[in-house]
């Protein structure tokens, strides 16, 4: 799944390839693609997790920022009844199981966050 407020650019290929290869080597329900938020375009963002040891999770201090991109199995999704909610449900599911899992980027991360970044972008 690829959302569509990041800049994806033919250098996150690679990545994702990687991604691909951990995510079924591993077994794995779900991975993220996360970023230090240092190499983000627009410095106001906060982090949105943790990452340590391809795991993430929430902390006081949160270091990594969500792109955008993840892998997750449609299975993850049986336990919810309601036709639509915010994938962070799953998310926090994962995290309480020790089972949300990260992939460290290491691309200036590019988020169209509003028309001031889209204008320091000049695109």
């Amino acid at each position: 799944v690829l959302n569509p407020d990041t800049i994806w650019e033919l250098n996150y290929v690679d990545i994702i390839r990687n991604m691909q290869k951990f995510y079924f080597e591993k077994k794995i329900k779900n991975l993220l693609m996360v970023v230090n938020k240092k190499k983000s375009f627009d410095q106001r963002l906060k982090g949105d997790f943790e990452l340590k040891m391809d795991k993430l999770y929430y902390a006081k201090e949160k270091n990594f920022i969500f792109t955008g991109c993840q892998l997750i199995n449609k299975r993850l999704f049986k336990n919810f009844k309601e036709v639509s909610f915010p994938i962070s449900k799953i998310w926090n599911d994962q995290i309480n199981k020790s089972e949300l899992y990260g992939y460290e980027s290491s691309n200036e991360f590019v988020h169209l966050t509003d028309l001031d970044i889209y204008n320091k972008l000049n695109i």
